[in-house]
């Protein structure tokens, strides 16, 4: 999220980047008169790769073979199903089944035919559920919505302000298109694109966050009913959705 770059295996760290951020900034709004002590640092000046997307996507093995890794386990499946009636017709054809087939025989071809099965059934879904890739969407067509940048310093502080100012420039160079900030009850930032004489209210949803202190990320807003509570101030095409808990 906080990447130029996207990274394979990295999701671990970025989760802790933003958890960070999340304590620096509660720090900061709680009254701290410094940041609290991280170990952020950047990387990506040091990556063997450009900005062409397919060099990007060329380090992540499931990327690069999704489709291989997705069918892996019907072949899989598929073979050993085959063998499975190869190793019974020739043990039918053969003279030792005229003295009969061992009952152990019997049992260990229906483990492994209901194993193999249910390899086959599970690549079939895997291939049926194939992610599509992500539609982008040109904001700047966007007629609902205007950019804005405003910090309650007043309310939060001026390190603080500064603080919020610092993460949203570092939002604004990802895909990111809003963010808004919470804090005691009532909006103390708003950057990007929102929708113009609308102030941002949390409601029931953004209250759970707090309360539970663990972040949600809605990656299909129009699918969730919770849409309603943040599209009366975010832009109605609004994609995905990513809340996080400030913890002091």
């Amino acid at each position: 999220l906080w990447s130029a770059l996207p990274r394979a295996f990295d999701r671990a760290a970025d989760r802790q980047w933003v958890a960070n951020a999340a304590v620096k900034l509660g720090g900061l709004l709680n009254g701290a008169s410094e940041a609290v002590d991280s170990q952020e640092v950047c990387f990506e000046d040091s990556l063997p790769f450009g900005d062409d997307e397919a060099q990007v996507d060329s380090r992540d093995p499931f990327n690069r073979f999704d489709q291989q890794i997705r069918i892996t386990p019907a072949l899989v499946g598929l073979s050993v199903l085959g063998l499975l009636a190869w190793n019974r017709l020739a043990l039918l054809s053969s003279t030792l089944s005229k003295l009969g087939i061992d009952p152990a025989q019997t049992r260990a071809d229906l483990v492994a035919g209901v194993l193999s099965t249910t390899l086959f059934l599970q690549g079939m879904v895997w291939i049926s559920e194939a992610p599509k890739s992500p539609e982008i969407q040109d904001t700047s067509e966007w007629t609902d919505c205007q950019d804005v940048l405003s910090v309650d310093d007043a309310e939060v502080g001026k390190s603080a302000g500064d603080e919020l100012r610092w993460a949203w420039s570092s939002f604004s160079s990802t895909r990111a298109c809003s963010m808004v900030v919470f804090w005691r009850g009532k909006c103390v930032m708003q950057g990007g694109l929102c929708k113009p004489g609308v102030e941002p209210v949390p409601r029931d949803f953004v209250r759970e966050v707090m309360t539970t202190g663990k972040g949600r990320y809605l990656a299909q807003l129009r699918n969730y009913p919770v849409k309603e509570q943040f599209l009366d101030f975010l832009p109605e095409k609004t994609q995905g959705l990513l809340l996080t808990p400030l913890r002091p």
